[in-house]
């Protein structure tokens, strides 16, 4: 089993990538996230990929680094 990674989506615009209780880095977006998903469920090749919806109607995807 891959090691669980929480990330937390924000309304000031920022994704937080947490580790324990603390924030390990923060990726701003254009709006507020309404949505996060896997990317094709499983992450992708290395497991890292995220997508997003925003509340303005745009996704987008994120590579997560470890």
């Amino acid at each position: 089993m891959k090691n669980l990674v929480p990330v937390l989506a924000c309304e000031d615009r920022l994704l937080r990538v947490m580790r324990d209780s603390d924030v390990l880095y923060s990726v701003e977006l254009p709006s507020p996230s309404t949505c996060l998903q896997l990317f094709y469920n499983d992450g992708g090749e290395n497991g890292d990929q995220l997508l997003y919806g925003t509340s303005d109607g745009k996704i987008g995807l994120v590579q997560l680094g470890r």
